[in-house]
């Protein structure tokens, strides 16, 4: 999807730790789509590290702080605990 539709949708969707990995092209696509996104829609980010652990998927600390700073703003953050359902199915799988 190109960046000039993220504006125009009422939800956007996105994934971090894979799609946000530490490389200079992916970090800067995932802080453009949250600077675009910020004040202007809702963005809905999914991710299985804390953000003290963020520093890994972009490439400074600069980057990371930004990014989380506009995120946090107006958000409401669930933070879900508990075993991976597609790793406890995996192993379920692997013991068959």
């Amino acid at each position: 999807m190109r960046k000039r539709n993220w504006i125009a949708m009422q939800c956007c969707a996105s994934m971090t730790s894979t799609t946000c990995a530490k490389t200079s092209k992916r970090a800067v696509c995932c802080l453009s789509l949250i600077t675009h996104r910020y004040e202007r829609g809702s963005l809905i980010i999914t991710s299985n590290q804390s953000f003290k652990d963020w520093d890994q998927l972009f490439e400074d600390t600069l980057m990371t702080m930004a990014a989380i700073d506009k995120l946090v703003h107006h958000a409401t953050i669930i933070h879900c605990e508990g075993d991976s359902y597609r790793c406890e199915t995996a192993l379920k799988q692997e013991k068959n």
